[in-house]
């Protein structure tokens, strides 16, 4: 698998091995594709550029381009990308927002092995707790509406060479929606099943009638 380093400089971060890794967190950048791996890097170089306080250069451990070319990022060196997951998780980002486009197939697919190969790296199996979205792990909808994990969690089992490893969410909500998600099933406005799950239209207007929403 080729990774292209380009030349990104990074300081004072501290090394993260392959066997001290967790799992993999993956991203989009959450802006148009013009917004582009060397301006991340460039505003992640500057904390006056960005809002995390971020200025050792660009956060992501690795990336890949729109067109599936993975470029280097921090690789095995504590990343800026999660809140609370940096020491132990290593983050995969693409330029584009999810919310509005689909990610293209090649993306995806090299999003995929690289994914792999960090899991091999750091002899982990691939399952909803080794491979997530930003979204599963803190306040926010990264890597988009229109990426699905459950999918993606196959790609990546693909280049495993494995397929006896579920890709199932799990049954338990992600630590920073669970008392949310107990408050929720406490009310009967949700059934305590599928926290991760997609929600279908009419699950969604069953939960509003639940909590009295399509009364007024």
């Amino acid at each position: 698998m080729n990774i292209v380093d380009r030349g990104f400089t990074f300081s004072n971060i501290a090394s993260m091995p392959a066997e001290n890794i967790d799992g993999v967190i993956i991203h989009h950048f959450g802006a148009p594709e013009t917004y582009t791996i060397a301006s991340a890097h460039r505003d992640h170089s500057d904390v006056r550029r960005n809002s995390a306080g971020i200025s050792a250069g660009i956060g992501y451990n690795g990336l890949v381009d729109t067109d599936g070319t993975k470029v280097r990022g921090r690789m095995f060196r504590q990343g800026a990308h999660a809140r609370g997951y940096n020491a132990r998780h290593f983050g995969i980002a693409t330029p584009g927002n999810f919310n509005n486009t689909r990610p293209r197939e090649v993306v995806l697919e090299s999003m995929a092995e690289f994914a792999a190969w960090v899991l091999k790296q750091a002899n982990l199996p691939v399952n909803a707790t080794t491979v997530r979205g930003h979204r599963d792990v803190g306040q926010t909808d990264c890597p988009g509406r229109n990426f699905d994990m459950v999918d993606f969690r196959k790609r990546v089992q693909k280049y495993m060479g494995v397929t006896n490893v579920s890709a199932k969410p799990t049954n338990e909500p992600s630590a920073w929606a669970k008392a949310t998600w107990e408050k929720a099933t406490k009310a009967g406005i949700v059934d305590g099943n599928r926290p991760q799950e997609p929600v279908t239209r009419q699950e969604m207007a069953a939960m509003f009638d639940r909590a009295g929403l399509l009364d007024k």
